[in-house]
């Protein structure tokens, strides 16, 4: 099964860990709002398919899912009303997923939610699922990045 997917030539939105640029990076724009979300997690998973990485989909669709809901919801409109949502498989047997919003303002942090408390525990729940995660400015906005260990290892079992 072959995609069409933009692919990213911006070295500096995807060489967080020096990926080399290859065949298995994909880009795809997706208007910022919540309809995207399950769009974005259906890309991934075929990916992952395609890529025979399935054992990686359920972690990696929950992770897409957390970074696109937080640009959507935290970020206000984009400039252009789109987020850029790259994958990939580098070197060091990792998948990579990122979403890039185009917006200034206050970077993602962990928050500790009480028991009651509705929300925050997105960015918890990346942490958890995989093996390191973070966030850059990028341009006129920020990036938000996670990485799952293709083989062996992964996060540890709750």
């Amino acid at each position: 099964m072959a995609f069409e997917c933009t692919r990213c030539v911006t070295p500096v939105v995807i060489s967080v860990w020096e990926l080399p640029m290859s065949d298995r990076i994909c880009s795809y724009r997706l208007p910022a709002e919540a309809a995207s979300v399950p769009e974005a997690r259906g890309k991934v998973r075929a990916l992952l398919v395609e890529w025979n990485l399935q054992h990686l989909a359920d972690d990696a669709c929950l992770v897409v899912s957390e970074l696109m809901t937080n640009a959507i919801r935290h970020t206000g409109r984009t400039e252009d009303g789109h987020l850029e949502l790259t994958a990939g498989q580098g070197d060091h047997d990792r998948f990579f997923v990122e979403v890039a919003d185009g917006c200034t303002g206050t970077l993602p942090q962990q928050r500790s939610p009480g028991p009651d408390d509705s929300g925050g525990r997105g960015l918890l729940l990346v942490q958890r699922l995989s093996d390191d995660w973070g966030v850059r400015t990028c341009g006129t906005g920020k990036v938000v990045w996670a990485q799952l260990r293709t083989s062996g290892g992964g996060a540890p079992a709750c």
